[in-house]
């Protein structure tokens, strides 16, 4: 691992620092923060003495209150530029972010046309190919809809959030007067049902039955109130690794085709899915030849706020770590499709 990172570290001080250096510079030609601020600076405190002496001299009180204004009026035009200063540098480093996202996939793919749509999600179609969340209890959204592709395989990857609107009917009385009256209304709780990531790619293994591979802990804690968000497949088959049947429950509608792919060297590969990523894993197998992945609380959204700021504080490091993170998911792939 240490000498991965010193390798990252020589492509890093060699090559991307410069890349990096050209982004941030954007920024600072872009906004002129330090000489907005210098400036406005110069005028508002510049201006106090001055109206003190033009009071000395002339004495009109009535003056004052115009002058009062113009400090406030001026003091509001600072505070405005630097809050749009702040909105647009927060636009410019999310910009960034995502530059650097791209750089961090095309290095692990080898891919120079992958595409990044931050505000966009994973399409319902490829969502139901998992036949697993109900989507007519649930809503979804998402964001950070990545496509790209590694060795001729298209993969898709974005974050997912299903939810539920919980419905909150309230009383209260109140008074106008001296008589009584009662207002009720309804409020809307969101509650997180899932939130994490998919990713969508293609098997190299040939499979002509649907499988859907759930941890263990999941079925066992659902109540009856919230089982109807999910379908489940109506064989649930047990397979021949302890390991494997501690973790995962399995859930298929044709148990022999089941079988096949799912040997004892498949098993063996999913139970090393948790050396890679420890969260909770879904994984469905479609008869059309794609599989998808749903990793529980692990999105990119949070990889990138964790690692790239604006301050560059420990760069190199930082996005060392943003690599590692995205190289997992490719890994994922990779040893689904051994």
């Amino acid at each position: 691992m240490e000498n991965d990172y010193n390798l990252f570290k020589n492509f890093y001080d060699n090559l991307y620092k410069n890349i990096l250096d050209g982004y941030y510079k954007d920024i600072d030609n872009s906004l002129h923060y330090n000489e907005i601020r210098k400036y406005l600076n110069f005028i508002i405190l510049g201006i106090i003495p001055a109206i003190g002496i033009f009071l000395i001299l002339f004495k009109r009180i009535y003056l004052i209150f115009i002058i009062v204004f113009i400090i406030f009026y001026l003091f509001a035009i600072y505070k405005y530029t630097m809050i749009n200063y702040k909105d647009q540098k927060k636009k410019y480093i999310n910009k960034i972010k995502y530059n650097i996202l791209d750089d961090m996939i095309t290095l692990i793919s080898g891919n120079d046309t992958s595409s990044i749509l931050p505000n966009s999600r994973i399409s319902l179609d490829s969502f139901n190919r998992c036949d697993f969340f109900n989507l007519e209890k649930l809503f979804y959204d998402g964001k950070n809809y990545i496509q790209t592709s590694i060795n001729n395989n298209s993969i898709v990857i974005g974050d997912i959030e299903l939810y539920i609107l919980q419905n909150k009917y309230k009383e209260e009385y109140f008074y106008q007067g001296d008589k009584m009256f009662l207002k009720s209304y309804i409020s809307f709780n969101k509650k997180d049902v899932f939130n994490g990531i998919y990713i969508g790619a293609f098997s190299t293994k040939k499979n002509d039955s649907a499988i859907q591979i759930i941890p263990h802990s999941f079925k066992k804690n659902l109540s009856n109130k919230i089982n109807n968000y999910y379908k489940f497949y109506d064989k649930e088959i047990f397979l021949e690794n302890p390991e494997f049947t501690k973790k995962y429950d399995v859930y298929t509608n044709d148990e022999i085709k089941s079988r096949i792919l799912l040997n004892l060297s498949m098993m063996e590969n999913i139970n090393s899915l948790d050396n890679i990523i420890d969260n909770n894993k879904y994984i469905f197998f479609k008869n059309d030849s794609r599989f998808s992945v749903f990793i529980e609380g692990y999105t990119i959204e949070e990889m990138l706020n964790k690692n790239i700021d604006s301050d560059r504080n420990n760069e190199v490091k930082n996005i060392y770590n943003l690599y590692i993170e995205i190289m997992k998911l490719f890994q994922i792939i990779q040893i689904l499709n051994q």
